[in-house]
């Protein structure tokens, strides 16, 4: 009888809990996708920035890196960015890792992340399986 019980509570918090991720997950994913449009629309403006300043004049292709813009644009936090995550996580976590990812194209990083998000965001469809 208690294990019944216990069970029955049991079943009764996972339902809980699980139906609460999914009213959460629910209220995300919109926003999720709505990020990952504006990602690809930054993407999109970084390409054509950088191609445009290639067609008018520039010898050859030239890229610019996101962390060449993000320290165009706020130099202080890109140093406060780089000085938390070298003091609270590791600073092989920032200079190898963080640093080299940050000085690919700006286009590459902002495509990359907004397929990740739309990705995460898809609609995904319920498998029906019967057993006969």
């Amino acid at each position: 009888m208690l294990t019944r019980i216990m069970e029955a509570c049991g079943l009764a918090i996972w339902r809980l809990f699980s139906g609460t991720l999914r009213a959460i997950w629910a209220l995300i994913r919109p926003g999720l996708k709505v990020l990952s449009f504006v990602l690809l629309l930054a993407a999109i403006i970084a390409l054509t920035s950088d191609v445009t300043s290639w067609q008018t004049g520039a010898e050859g292709p030239l890229f610019h890196s996101l962390a060449a813009i993000i320290t165009q644009t706020a130099p202080t936090s890109f140093q406060a960015i780089a000085d938390a995550i070298a003091l609270r996580i590791h600073p092989f976590a920032w200079d190898p890792l963080l640093l080299s990812l940050l000085s690919l194209p700006a286009w590459i990083i902002l495509l990359a992340a907004a397929i990740g998000f739309a990705y995460a965001a898809r609609e995904r469809k319920g498998v029906d399986i019967f057993v006969n």
